[in-house]
């Protein structure tokens, strides 16, 4: 058994922008949820900051996770963990043995 795999304890969804159709019948860009899978997460650093008058935290979060070949992955799509969504800061591709894995840097937004 792989080690990484087995650090893989933690339900992530993973959702991207795909082209879907207004009321009006025009091209729309939403977010759509494309999959569930197992992961690895792991809060690094917390760093409170300001945007636009209002008390955000901004979390260093690596969520690592398999690649898997028929699942494109962009550094646009979000990442969802329990009730937070993550946003992909760097995204680097990792193997080990014969599987290869995503490795995604992220930041999570909590409106205070």
């Amino acid at each position: 058994a792989s080690v990484m795999i087995g650090g893989m304890n933690r339900r992530i969804y993973l959702r991207f922008y795909g082209a879907t159709q207004s009321p009006g019948g025009g091209p729309v860009s939403d977010l759509t949820t494309e999959y569930e899978q197992w992961a690895k997460v792991e809060d690094r650093t917390g760093q409170q900051f300001l945007n636009e008058k209002q008390g955000l935290y901004r979390y260093d979060t690596k969520i690592t996770f398999r690649a898997y070949p028929s699942r494109v992955i962009t550094s646009s799509s979000l990442i969802g963990y329990l009730d937070d969504e993550y946003r992909m800061e760097a995204l680097t591709k990792k193997s080990e043995g014969k599987h290869f894995y995503w490795e995604a840097r992220c930041s999570k937004i909590t409106n205070v």
